[in-house]
């Protein structure tokens, strides 16, 4: 953030140690441009040059060898002989949100009505880094430099930084590695720590980059990255090391020790002198051409300051003003004249900043008196759209709420107006020091604008930014009061139009309103506009081009700082006719919103109608019918009425037979419709008549006839309700009594309430019997009954086996029968004087040679043609189901175990079956057996398991024989009885012993 004037335009030699001027065609800036030194015409740059050095064509024609690089940046570890004047010299926190930190700020213009407050920090506060923070950081730490040199004997004023911030790190100490505790005396911590971002181990600037960009550290378009050094990919540009470096500088700063060692960095005293010709008679402005002459002299030595000189003016309230700016040559400015000192009689002296090696100074005070230029002022008014765009540079006419600024330019005398833009030349683009100061004030017919009084920025202008004109014409007219430099001058009248912004109007009504009967419609406006006063004028509902009833005020509202204006009105209308009407709402608009009207909006008036019902009866006992007799009026002669009338309960237990609706007129010719339905109600309950209209009648519905029924009522007994828990595979029942209140005949319609099914307990059936009762004054019984679904064995409730058939039998089975047929076979044949010896011998030879038939064909070896081997087919399997505990209360823990017998090594898996539904699958066999439990097994009754191996490439499928298992244990369920809506309960346990 320094300006053009920051520039070093002379040249170390390397000769006689001293400084040379510049050539008229070269120079090297000081900060902050990286130009080369072909860049500036300059010869020489070749790499035999001692130093970097360069050759430079002076203007009388000799040529010297001189140094690229500054005098100051000479002597300072690890500044680079680059032939440039590198940077950057310092390092201070800039990044905004990185690793979550930043500089917080308050911008208050965009605040509102609120103010920097920090109980409400996340509205008003913001985080920003980059220069726009470090810049101003150092401004604050050079504010201190000044500060504390005033307070100790040294100039207020210090011109560049730049020299004595080389000089001092030139000066033993200055310079500290950076570390966690900082050494007292630093006033440069140098910055070497590694970069986490980038972890090669080395400190570096990291700038992001885009993948797949030049010198970029990602080669994926996709992706970012940053900058690395192109002829080492892996390491990244702008690395950090010891001592000075492109990536930070001479490091961070301590500014107490910046302030405190300023002035020690310039050893060798200086002495300035200047003079001014002419001293008095100086008109401000172009015509002001004073000669200045300053010479600046080491006190000791023969070396020849180098550097810049600042001309600054004393004026008479004290404050100091930077005139003008001049750079030494040789020790002097001789030749150089300036044009930019104020109006006003004061004083003027020149500073000379130092070069590094020797100190600044301040010339004596040369009193001046400068006369004041004739001014002008102008008005221009810049609009843009809602996204910052430039629409106009200076318009004429601009819609009320747009974005535009009305700005005002104090100017010299040579300025003409632009009907697109600034005045020409603006002051700023002549010599921004000589720009008028003050305020100008701003009105219209004599009233001010906004306040009416506004500032004068360093370029000469000002602006109202929100300027809050409403509707019409203004002629604008801007004062300048003048200052010491300037005459006042007062603006030619500028007019500026603030047309209406355009209204969206949008029109809501009910699209069936009653003939004849008031209805509301809602018309709400919006300006698309952000702020702005809230908006006036009226509102009117037009059906076709009659308008119904008056104008009505608008209800409007402010958009305040950040919302928009608008108003919402309600009103009320009658149509006194059927058929559509096609309604629109118009805004009559005011100064600031444009008329507007809706778009149409077709409503189509029904004519109201009333339904009424009556009954046969209004008390009835239980059994009994009603009708129910309706009519539809309509009080209109035409159009006819056509629909249905409707009928509905509300209890609907009973059905409604409706006949059919017919239309015929009334007494007074006005057309109706009629209709009955009959109903047999199954409780007391409510009856209701509607008729859902049609497209010229509307909706209505008669008031409910309540209809009382009478029931007769009854009790379910035993009082302490029934209970059927039979043992496992038996049987039970229990009777249910079923008692009138009454000698009046009735029905009772008995079932298993909450959605108990019959097979609620498993292996049994659960049932009522009968599931309805007719009571005629005495009591009568029902039965809740449980029947087993399977016979269990009277040894089958306990733990034990259930194996496979004969017909799973192995092959060693088989050769076992036959071998025990032989042994019966030589025994028989052993008895003596037996006849039936023989017979039974036979039949136990036949025996065996079956059972060894069947052996080898079951588990035998098939063998090929001419002798060769084949493989064996799949052996039988059987299963046994055993139960650790055949009975067990629902809840307990049992283990059904189903073990597999082979004659081949085992594989597959196993699933479990309850009444032939899976209840388990998967299950692996290992070491011929699995097992289920209680997980899988777990509702009360009787359960029927069954098991079925899957089986392998050695064996065949299998499945076991039925096991029973019991789980015992209650269930409670509510028994319902009802005569029509007429219920009662009775709790009933059913379960398994």
């Amino acid at each position: 953030d320094f300006n053009q004037f920051n520039r070093q335009t002379t040249y170390w030699n390397s000769t006689n140690d001293s400084v040379t001027g510049t050539s008229a065609k070269g120079y090297i800036p000081e900060f902050p441009w990286n130009e080369n030194c072909s860049q500036l015409g300059l010869t020489g740059c070749g790499a035999s040059a001692p130093n970097g050095s360069v050759n430079l064509i002076a203007g009388s024609g000799g040529a010297s060898t001189v140094y690229a690089k500054p005098k100051w940046q000479m002597g300072v570890t690890g500044v680079p002989n680059d032939n440039h004047r590198d940077q950057p010299d310092v390092s201070l926190f800039a990044s905004p949100a990185f690793e979550g930190s930043g500089y917080l700020y308050c911008q208050a213009d965009l605040t509102g009505v609120q103010s920097c407050d920090l109980s409400s920090a996340g509205y008003t506060f913001h985080i920003i880094g980059g220069t726009s923070a470090s810049a101003p950081a150092f401004a604050g730490m050079m504010a201190l430099v000044n500060q504390y040199a005033a307070a100790h004997g040294g100039s207020k004023r210090q011109g560049n930084a730049n020299t004595n911030l080389y000089a001092l790190a030139k000066k033993s100490g200055a310079s500290c590695t950076s570390s966690a505790t900082e050494a007292a005396g630093c006033v440069f911590n140098d910055v070497a720590a590694p970069n986490i971002h980038f972890p090669t181990g080395a400190a570096s600037n990291s700038v992001a980059c885009k993948g797949g960009t030049p010198n970029c550290s990602s080669s994926v378009a996709t992706s970012n990255g940053v900058l690395v050094d192109p002829a080492h990919t892996t390491i990244e540009a702008w690395t950090a090391g010891a001592g000075y470096d492109l990536a930070t500088g001479l490091g961070s700063l301590n500014a107490n020790n910046l302030a405190t060692t300023w002035g020690s960095a310039s050893t060798i005293a200086t002495t300035t002198t200047l003079s001014l010709a002419p001293a008095t008679g100086i008109t401000h402005g172009q015509n002001e051409n004073v000669a200045v002459t300053v010479n600046v002299k080491p006190n000791s030595g023969t070396g020849i300051a180098a550097g810049d000189v600042a001309l600054l003016a004393t004026l008479a309230d004290g404050s100091t003003l930077g005139v003008d700016q001049f750079t030494l040559s040789n020790g002097a400015i001789t030749s150089a004249k300036t044009q930019s000192l104020p109006g006003g009689t004061y004083k003027v002296y020149a500073h000379y900043a130092g070069d590094g090696t020797n100190a600044p100074s301040d010339s004596t005070s040369v009193q001046v008196t400068v006369g004041k230029e004739a001014s002008q002022t102008f008005i221009v008014v810049p609009s843009f759209d809602a996204q910052g765009n430039q629409l106009s540079g200076n318009a004429t006419s601009v819609q009320y709420g747009s974005r535009y600024i009305i700005r005002m330019y104090v100017a010299n005398s040579l300025a003409v107006a632009s009907t697109t833009g600034p005045p020409a030349p603006a002051c700023y683009t002549v010599n921004e020091v000589t720009c008028p100061t003050g305020a100008v004030t701003l009105s219209a017919n004599s009233s001010a604008i906004d306040g009416g009084n506004f500032t004068l920025n360093n370029e000469g202008y000002t602006r109202d930014i929100a300027p809050a004109l409403t509707g019409g014409t203004y002629p604008l007219v801007a004062k300048y009061a003048g200052d010491s430099s300037y005459t006042a001058s007062t603006s030619a009248t500028d007019t500026l139009t603030i047309t209406p912004a355009a209204t969206a109007l949008s029109f809501f009504a009910n699209t069936n309103p009653l003939v004849g009967q008031p209805f509301f419609v809602q018309v709400q406006g919006n300006p698309n506009i952000v702020g702005g006063v809230a908006p006036t004028g009226t509102v009117s509902i037009f059906d076709g081009t009659t308008m119904l009833g008056g104008a009505v005020a608008v209800n409007g509202t402010g958009g305040g700082t950040i919302g928009s204006p608008g108003f919402f009105n309600v009103l009320q209308l009658t149509l006194t006719s059927g058929g559509d009407h096609s309604l629109t709402a118009k805004y009559s608009g005011d100064g600031n919103y444009a008329a507007a009207a809706s778009a149409a909006q077709i409503v189509h008036p029904l004519y109201a109608t009333t339904a009424t019902a009556s009954v046969s009866s209004s008390t009835i006992n239980y059994g009994q019918s009603v009708t129910i007799t309706s009519s539809i009026s309509t009080g209109q002669k035409n159009p006819a009425i056509t629909g249905q009338i409707s009928f509905s309960a509300s209890n609907e237990l009973g059905s409604i037979t409706a006949g059919p609706t017919t239309q015929s007129t009334d007494a007074n010719g006005n057309v109706i419709l009629q209709a009955t339905a009959t109903t047999t109600p199954q409780i007391s309950e409510g009856i209701f008549v509607s008729y859902p209209g049609d497209a010229n009648y509307a909706f209505s519905s008669a008031n409910g006839i309540f209809v009382n029924v009478n029931i007769p009522d009854f009790t379910l007994g035993p009082s302490n309700g029934v209970s059927v828990v039979p043992i496992a595979g038996q049987p039970g029942s229990a009777a249910i009594t079923i008692t009138p209140a009454s000698q009046t005949a009735s029905t009772v319609v008995l079932a298993i309430a909450n959605g108990y099914g019959p097979n609620l307990i498993f292996g049994y059936t659960l049932a009522l019997s009968p599931q309805q009762v007719s009571l005629n004054g005495a009591s009568t019984t029902a039965t809740i009954s449980l029947t087993p679904t399977v016979a269990i064995p009277t040894n089958a409730v306990r733990t034990g086996a259930s194996h496979a058939s004969f017909s799973n039998f192995g092959r060693n089975d088989w050769w076992t029968l036959s071998g025990g047929a032989a042994m019966g076979v030589l025994l028989l044949l052993w008895i003596p004087k037996s006849r039936e010896r023989y017979r039974l011998a036979f039949c136990l030879g036949a025996v065996c040679l079956v059972c060894f038939a069947l052996g080898c064909g079951g588990g035998g070896t098939t063998v090929g043609g001419g002798g060769g081997g084949g493989t064996a087919p799949p052996g039988p399997t059987s299963i046994t189901l055993t139960t650790s505990n055949a009975k067990v209360a629902q809840g307990a823990a049992f283990a059904i175990t189903a073990t597999v017998t082979a004659s081949k090594p085992l594989t597959g898996t196993m699933t479990f079956y309850d009444f032939g539904n899976p209840v388990a699958s998967g299950f692996p066999v290992v070491n011929g057996q699995t097992q289920i439990g209680s997980g899988y097994i777990n509702n009360i009754g009787v359960h029927q398991i069954t098991a079925k191996y899957s089986g392998d490439s050695g064996n065949l499928t299998s499945t076991s024989p039925a096991l029973i298992q019991v789980l015992t244990g209650t269930i409670s369920i509510p028994i319902q009885g009802s005569t029509g809506g007429d219920f009662h309960y009775l709790q009933a346990t059913v379960g398994v012993q």
